[in-house]
């Protein structure tokens, strides 16, 4: 006789199978930003606020501002800085250093088919999704949501997303003036009333990001902005993030950088996170003999043949005056060999160029077409044949701008502010070839010209043309004709937009729909979009959040045969039981044929003899002598 059975690894069981629920939380008050979920108050959601502050020195004998790797507190010049709190207590600069060193550092705003992170070991984040993106700006919220709450993590989506019932929905404000931000399963925030519907702008970034070979945002150098180093510090020389799936090696060169970010900040002209501000001169305070402009590395995909598509479209903010009026055009965008002719050789055109942005300066120039293109953006592309020209109708100077210049088709079209004010039909395409080698130039465009100086032979003598007889001079490149203003959301497409795109790019700035990410496994969820709009979510929102809980069934079959446990240790069944002696005598009943015992629990016990499981029966099951009985036993962890 004995209590316990063997259990045999045919009679047990291992089922998983994942669980979610969904909880809703009330964050915000006006002295501590937290909430707490039904039955979870000793866990509660934490709401935070960052903002990203650098520290700057002047160096007087290098008599310019230095970028320094800690914080320094204190008074610079006439300014002040002292740490700045969240309402609840948290350094808001280490909260945001902290965003950045976790999830955003080296994180690449990749749109192509790859994951967001260039070095994963850089970043604690290294599994983000393929769909994802992440951008950081000088202005940041978050939510810290207890794993007591989100499980082994905030559920993501699957094939029948469906944006009408998400996994993590936010709102704030009051009724007629609510945001309302969802998770798109991915890893993205995004605004569900958005232009368009969620449904189309989700569909229409998707649809662009296979299509974009070339993204400069510049919301990276956000770092590089502080307002007491006359309100723009500048890049020096700073490599500058293409987030496209080609990750195009790119080089900002005396480039100043203004935000959008940081309600302090005086200069905050930019149009969505950072934007590159051109000097339009030969230098700036710092360094009088660089240009300022911005050099990305020329490759297949930013070139475009006779025979193909592309759309070009950006952001720029222009002055009514130019700084540099040498000639009546200032370069906004150039693919290399800046438009000019070979006067040695009947000026024909010796430039070759898929596409360039000119604006119209103040100078009034009487080359033809330039007459009365003072402060109109100029389209143009060059196939050393055809040369071929629109302009906008209207102003674009004095404020930001949206502009997209594609070819679509047999048709050169130039959009202003969603609406396209100029079409011309493209050359014949069984003609010259518009395409070089040459780097993508911002802010500038650059040639080869001749120099003051001939070739010269190995004899010292100088070098005779054969053809024309005439000596000929060495080439060196040329800078030319630099802009004076601001870019910003830079985007090159392979093919070209509907109209619907354009407004799209038009409508929402940054060029997405997003405007945070969600940390699934941990809990974090974070609010970058420099939006003013969006500046108090952290403050006063409800939340709900449904979590993904792996939990594992377990089944234990107990298989007792007819002669196994016909016996009882209650001690009902003595006379005596009442007086606690141990000398009762068994009770006349158990002696008695038809008396059978019944079983009311069950208990598993590990090899150590230690009780891990007690089930209880919903009535007492009567252990008949003449059957087999069978009992199965379930629990969850």
């Amino acid at each position: 006789m004995s209590i316990f059975k063997q259990f045999s690894k045919d009679d047990y069981t291992k089922t998983p199978y994942v669980a979610h629920k969904k909880y809703h939380v009330a964050v915000g008050d006006s002295t501590d930003f937290s909430g707490v979920a039904e039955g979870f108050e000793q866990y509660p959601v934490t709401g935070l606020e960052s903002i990203h502050v650098n520290a700057y020195t002047f160096d007087p004998i290098l008599q310019r501002t230095l970028r320094q790797n800690s914080f320094t507190s204190g008074t610079i010049g006439v300014h002040t800085y002292t740490e700045r709190e969240t309402t609840n207590g948290f350094v808001m600069r280490s909260v945001h250093d902290s965003l950045a060193h976790m999830y955003y550092t080296r994180a690449g705003n990749y749109m192509g088919s790859h994951a967001v992170n260039v070095n994963h070991d850089s970043s604690f984040c290294t599994e983000p999704t393929r769909n994802e993106f992440r951008e950081l700006n000088g202005h940041a919220q978050l939510f810290s949501v207890p794993q007591q709450i989100f499980g082994d993590k905030i559920h993501e989506t699957d094939i029948n997303f469906d944006p009408d019932n998400p996994a993590l929905k936010i709102l704030s404000g009051t009724a007629g003036n609510q945001i309302d931000l969802r998770d798109d399963g991915f890893g993205n925030l995004y605004e569900h009333d958005i232009s368009f519907g969620a449904k189309t702008s989700l569909k229409i970034y998707h649809a662009l990001t296979a299509s974009c070979v070339g993204y400069w945002g510049f919301n990276e150098l956000y770092p590089y902005h502080q307002d007491y180093v006359l309100g723009h510090c500048p890049t020096f020389f700073l490599s500058v993030k293409d987030g496209s799936q080609y990750n195009t090696p790119t080089l900002a060169s005396a480039v100043f950088v203004n935000s959008q970010s940081c309600a302090d900040i005086r200069f905050r002209n930019a149009i969505h996170g950072t934007a590159a501000m051109f000097t339009g001169q030969s230098g700036n305070a710092y360094d009088n003999s660089k240009f300022s402009y911005v050099q990305a590395k020329h490759h297949r995909h930013l070139d475009f043949r006779k025979d193909e598509d592309f759309a070009i479209s950006l952001w720029f903010n222009a002055p009514h005056s130019q700084s540099n009026r040498v000639s009546g055009l200032n370069y906004l965008l150039s693919k290399g060999e800046g438009h000019h002719s070979d006067p040695l050789n009947g000026n024909i055109w010796t430039s070759k160029y898929p596409f360039d942005l000119t604006i119209g300066n103040s100078v009034h120039n009487l080359e033809g077409w330039e007459q009365g293109s003072q402060g109109k953006l100029i389209a143009r592309r060059n196939d050393g044949l055809n040369y071929s020209v629109i302009s906008s109708s209207s102003d674009v100077t004095g404020s930001w701008v949206h502009a997209v210049y594609q070819k679509t088709g047999s048709m050169l079209e130039l959009w202003i502010n969603g609406t396209k004010e100029a079409n011309l039909l493209a050359p014949d395409s069984k003609l010259g070839q518009p395409g070089n080698d040459k780097d993508l130039f911002l802010g500038i465009a650059t040639r080869m010209t001749w120099s003051g100086n001939y070739l010269t032979q190995s004899d010292g003598t100088t070098y005779v043309d054969p053809i024309t007889g005439n000596p000929k001079r060495e080439m060196v490149q040329e800078y030319m004709r630099p802009f004076s203003g601001s870019m910003d959301e830079v985007r090159i497409y392979d093919r070209a937009l509907n109209s619907n795109e354009i407004a799209y790019h038009y409508q929402l700035k940054n060029g997405t729909p997003f405007v945070g990410n969600v940390m699934h496994e941990h809990g974090i969820i974070t609010i970058t979009h420099p939006s003013e709009s969006y500046r108090n979510i952290a403050r006063n929102c409800t939340m709900s959040i449904k979590n993904t809980f792996k939990i594992t069934e377990h089944e234990y079959t107990a298989n007792i045969k007819r002669g196994e446990y016909n016996f009882t240790m209650n001690p009902t069944i003595t006379v005596n039981e009442g007086t606690g002696s141990r000398d009762g005598e068994i009770a006349s009943f158990v002696t008695e044929t038809d008396w059978d015992p019944y079983i009311s629990t069950i208990g598993l016990y590990n090899s150590a003899g230690q009780l891990l499981v007690v089930g209880k029966l919903s009535r007492a099951l009567r252990k008949d002598d003449g059957y087999d009985t069978t009992l199965v036993v379930r629990f969850d962890t």
